[in-house]
């Protein structure tokens, strides 16, 4: 292939075509492995089969991992309520507190009373894929604990959620005090396997599939220089 050839490739098309093709193939794996387990009577083959299946789940869901951190998953977007999205966000176990702030992000409110009487909690909307918007989060919180971890003083980690400044745009801060980053460590936080097995030797892809989902359905995700994240969410309806 001539130089001038591979200059014009796009790198991330093609690493999003071979993934694709590769779960094409787990699919048909898995597929021709759920219709052999109705058809064989042997308990050992069953056991068997239902291990590649599980291999095969496993796989496909690393490589659409990939898939997120160059911001090309096949979503199922849906348009849900900020109520909504912070009820399903509440309920996870890593997240000590929920808070509300007002549109000059400095009072904080009671939590039930925030959602039950909140006008822009009831109206304001957002578009994204509630399952992945949950998995990118538990992500976040995961490095955050590790990094607390590392830095030996586990503390609370708190979502803030603000109002906004800017009208069509809702701002989610993660925050935890313990958990802090050397100056080298930030610029490369987003890359793929950095906040992961770089950093903790841990499995996964890590930040780099937060960070892309994220893109990819317009919002924006930044480290904070505070110990946390920020993400910034635009909005599809408000009544502000």
């Amino acid at each position: 292939m001539k130089r001038k050839q591979l200059a014009d490739i796009d790198i991330e098309q093609v690493l999003g075509l071979i993934v694709h093709s590769y779960n094409n193939h787990l699919a048909s794996i898995n597929g021709f492995s759920e219709l052999a387990t109705l058809h064989t009577t042997e308990t050992q083959v069953e056991k068997l089969l239902n291990n590649v299946i599980h291999s095969g789940e496993k796989a496909s869901h690393f490589s659409k991992t990939i898939l997120a951190s160059i911001s090309r998953l096949q979503l199922e977007l849906e348009v849900v309520t900020i109520s909504q999205l912070m009820q399903n966000l509440k309920s996870l176990e890593q997240l000590t507190h929920l808070k509300y702030a007002d549109t000059e992000h400095i009072q904080f409110g009671n939590e039930n009373d925030v959602l039950s009487n909140s006008q822009f909690l009831k109206n304001a909307t957002v578009l994204t894929d509630i399952n992945w918007f949950i998995e990118s989060f538990v992500e976040m919180l995961d490095f955050l604990n590790h990094l607390s971890s590392r830095n030996e003083e586990i503390k609370e980690i708190t979502l803030t959620v603000c109002q906004p400044i800017i009208k069509d745009q809702l701002s989610l801060i993660l925050n935890c005090d313990s958990a802090m980053l050397q100056s080298h460590e930030e610029e490369p936080l987003f890359d793929l396997f950095y906040s992961s097995r770089t950093l903790f030797a841990t499995s996964g892809i890590g930040l780099a599939k937060a960070k892309g989902f994220f893109v990819q359905t317009g919002a924006t995700l930044k480290w904070r220089a505070g110990g946390g994240f920020e993400i910034k969410i635009p909005i599809e309806k408000s009544i502000l």
